[in-house]
């Protein structure tokens, strides 16, 4: 491999790789236009936890999180396990990245609640249990306390 190239793990050779698609054309120029929506990460993601994530599929899940938080209005902001397996993105990342086996969703969620970077809230809605899922805050820990007795619609 080639200083400065990238692909290969540290310390590992790395396999055959296909070449990345890439980014769809904005006007003549390709990559993100400049009307893309940014999503916010905080910087303690890149200079604690990023560090400690030994799995891809915890690393996805977690950063994926950021994103799919912002997606609906909601106080405070939870996403479903439901909504997250009908994320069509995310399955084809989890499945492109860490196999077609179909339980990335549930191994990433499980480590990230395990560190302690998202929280996990069994909430009633629908007449049936419903997971949700919410970034690890002081906030979100208090909240989640009032989700878990709460009725979802």
């Amino acid at each position: 491999m080639e200083r400065g190239s990238v692909g290969a793990p540290a310390g590992g050779q790395a396999g055959p790789r296909r070449r990345p698609q890439p980014l769809p054309a904005d006007g003549d120029a390709g990559g993100f236009p400049t009307s893309a929506r940014a999503t916010p990460v905080p910087s303690l993601f890149f200079s604690r936890l990023l560090p400690a994530i030994e799995s891809p599929e915890e690393l996805l899940l977690t950063l994926y999180f950021f994103y799919a938080q912002t997606l609906r209005r909601r106080s405070p902001p939870f996403v479903t396990r439901r909504e997250l397996a009908a994320d069509v993105a995310l399955a084809r990342t989890l499945a492109n990245l860490c196999g077609g086996d179909g339980d990335a969703l549930g191994r990433g969620l499980a480590l990230a609640v395990e560190r302690g970077s998202l929280l996990r809230v069994e909430a009633k809605g629908d007449g049936r249990g419903e997971e949700l899922y919410l970034l690890a805050t002081p906030f979100n820990r208090r909240a989640a306390e009032r989700l878990e007795r709460a009725e979802l619609r």
